[in-house]
């Protein structure tokens, strides 16, 4: 795809549109939502629409010297990271939550 297209008139943009809602699997309003925000970059926008903020977006970029397609695996790698973490965090039950004072034993308020 021709993601460094310029949006110079109405056309471009929809076909831009097209291009982000294709990339970031969003429909065509959060696309067109994305790109006014993007200036009509439509990396950026995919990017925006993947749920970063237009610096953060810009900043991902910048570090993948360009390259979506290297930003998008970036991306997935840190997801992929976060979620290995998560799965090694020790899971917090109703056991381990202290109960309110003057409930006792009975996590149910039974007595």
């Amino acid at each position: 795809m021709m993601v460094d297209m310029h949006t110079t008139n109405a056309k471009l943009r929809r076909r831009a549109e097209r291009m982000v809602v294709r990339i970031a699997g969003c429909d065509s309003t959060a696309a067109a939502k994305a790109l006014a925000l993007a200036g009509g970059d439509i990396k950026m926008a995919a990017l925006i629409v993947l749920g970063l903020s237009a610096e953060a977006a810009a900043a991902v970029l910048a570090k993948n010297r360009g390259s979506l397609r290297q930003a998008l695996a970036d991306m997935a790698d840190e997801a992929s990271r976060d979620a290995r973490y998560r799965q090694h965090q020790p899971r917090r039950n109703a056991a381990d939550t202290p109960l309110p004072p003057g409930r006792g034993n009975y996590p149910h308020g039974h007595r």
